[in-house]
């Protein structure tokens, strides 16, 4: 992959990103992983948060591996896109934990804009022509 050209980098940082988030989210237990700041996790049941991990995982491999491997270049965007849907639902679900409980409400807004950034990087990787 050419990490110089768009949107390389930047799609380089997200599979990082998504890489870690999945594979925690994959062996982690509900309970650790919401003590360590993955508060949206709250109220969603343990089989979905494994197959949030999976598509993860997923997505970072589609970001990366079309440029290593020199095909399905199609997939990058696509990837992308994916995983800022997935940015949007946590977002969402920040918002709502901010809405159900006052004292909770300033940290979940604050929680709410790491996904609303990825989103956003998403979302320019997958509108940036693929090389």
């Amino acid at each position: 992959m050419d990490a110089l050209n768009p949107p390389g980098l930047p799609a380089l940082a997200l599979a990082l990103v998504f890489t870690l988030s999945g594979a925690l989210k994959a062996v982690g237990r509900k309970p650790w992983l919401i003590r360590t700041g993955q508060t949206g996790l709250t109220h969603i049941p343990v089989w979905f948060i494994r197959l949030i991990a999976v598509s993860e995982l997923l997505g970072a491999a589609g970001l990366v591996l079309p440029g290593l491997v020199g095909v399905g270049g199609f997939l990058r965007p696509i990837a992308a896109a994916c995983l800022a849907v997935l940015m949007a639902g946590a977002a969402v679900v920040h918002l709502q934990l901010a809405r159900e409980d006052a004292q909770r409400r300033h940290r979940e807004l604050v929680n709410m804009t790491i996904p609303l950034s990825l989103l956003a990087l998403c979302l320019w990787v997958a509108h940036s022509p693929t090389p």
